[in-house]
């Protein structure tokens, strides 16, 4: 079997406030934005940017502690693994229509104004 690697690292700020939810089965989630930007200067000699915007998921202790302590413009440090999901709905007239989006599950957070590293807030992973 060959190696396989799905690791994403992101340093950004957050786009909003966190917002703290439970699954079905009351387990804490987190979502976040994460706003990355990169510049260029283009073949006019002008300067350019883009931002992308990173929809970040937490579970267990550490979504209750980024919705805790994050804020709006926080910058933070993003390491985890790109989740792909799909899912159907039906539109008005009967047409079957396919929903595809990505985020990213967050393995361990950082942030510049806090001390706390949730990496090592334990959720019982290995």
């Amino acid at each position: 079997m060959s190696l396989s690697i799905n690791q994403v690292l992101l340093v950004g700020n957050l786009g909003r406030a966190p917002r703290l939810d439970k699954t079905g089965n009351s387990t804490p989630v987190c979502n976040m934005i994460v706003a990355t930007s990169q510049n260029w200067i283009d073949m006019q000699n002008e300067r350019q940017e883009k931002t992308d915007w990173h929809n970040c998921v937490l579970f267990g202790t550490r979504a209750t502690a980024a919705a805790e302590a994050l804020n709006k413009g926080d910058r933070v440090t993003i390491i985890g693994r790109l989740e792909n999901n799909e899912h159907t709905t039906t539109s008005p007239d009967g047409v079957e229509i396919r929903h595809k989006t990505s985020q990213i599950v967050v393995q361990k957070i950082i942030w510049d104004s806090c001390t706390t590293n949730l990496d090592f807030v334990s959720d019982g992973e290995v």
